[in-house]
């Protein structure tokens, strides 16, 4: 067998098949449905799982648990709260408990895709939706993404009923929160849906738009030039881009001694070679981790 299938699993790697179990049982109808695409292992165990009261079940079991369900045992962060997460974190935290819309803007590999993904993750049950955009996406296809990160099957339903569906179930969930990454890359037409989300679900459903400054000055021009529906938008978003900080040298040490890189030599090289990218500095963990299997 492979090392995938050798590899001893830490607890952290089963709390995370956990999650994504809980969130694939979520996309379906039913819990009977779930069960019966995870073709090897029984539904008496899959329930055990879900619950979290047995974590020492036998490794194949979870392997082919994390198999149906898309996990892979890849490398992984160990996480270091920065002040670019622990803003990330409060504005997730602000939208969902108060049903409010925040736009939030960072360069390019400071973490905001990575923080959103662990967010909905360890709120997986809890009614957050993370809907990573597309440049590609229009109408249609914007709103079956949607459903399909809640669960919903959009079928052969049209633009209408499918965002009726959307605001439906959303309106009658506890706390809801939709965190759309990449924002800026949607077309005016799909961003427009964010005018009808808003007007639908405010003060029940949280939205927190991710990007880097691309939807800033987006937003700017079609203010400046008039263009529809982009004063209303701008106004939606409470006419302010919250700003992440950025990534200090002391943050960027931390995450490299939490992930094996701890001699000065080696923590000078990642800070004046990764330009704040959290993107760089995970290749350059990856790079020091392959060095000291070599040796």
């Amino acid at each position: 067998m492979g090392s995938f299938d050798v590899t001893p699993l830490t607890y952290q790697d089963k709390s995370d098949i956990r999650s994504l179990l809980i969130a694939f049982v979520e996309r379906h109808d039913s819990f009977e449905d779930a069960a019966n695409k995870i073709k090897e292992v029984s539904p008496s165990t899959l329930k055990e799982i879900i619950k979290g009261d047995r974590m020492n079940i036998a490794h194949l079991v979870w392997l082919n648990v994390g198999k149906a369900i898309g996990w892979k045992h890849r490398h992984k962060y160990n996480i270091v709260d920065t002040q670019n997460s622990k803003t990330l974190l409060f504005y997730f935290n602000a939208a969902k408990e108060h049903g409010e819309t925040f736009a939030i803007v960072g360069n390019a590999g400071s973490g905001k895709t990575f923080v959103g993904k662990h967010y909905s993750k360890a709120n997986a049950g809890k009614h957050v939706y993370l809907l990573q955009c597309s440049e590609y996406l229009n109408k249609d296809t914007f709103l079956k993404e949607l459903l399909k990160v809640m669960g919903r099957n959009a079928g052969s339903k049209n633009v209408y009923e499918m965002m009726e569906e959307i605001v439906t179930v959303l309106s009658a969930q506890d706390c809801p929160l939709i965190i759309m990454d990449e924002v800026d890359k949607l077309k005016p037409a799909v961003l427009s849906f964010f005018i009808t989300l808003y007007n639908k679900l405010h003060g029940l459903c949280g939205i927190v738009w991710m990007s880097t400054d691309a939807i800033v000055q987006k937003i700017d021009r079609g203010v400046r030039l008039n263009k529809i529906g982009f004063n209303e938008i701008f106004s939606r978003i409470g006419r302010r881009f919250i700003e992440l900080p950025g990534i200090t040298k002391k943050e960027v040490e931390a995450i490299c001694k939490e992930n094996g890189i701890t001699e000065a030599e080696d923590l000078s090289e990642v800070w004046n070679d990764c330009d704040g990218d959290c993107r760089r500095i995970d290749r350059m963990i990856i790079k020091n981790k392959m060095k000291k299997q070599r040796a």
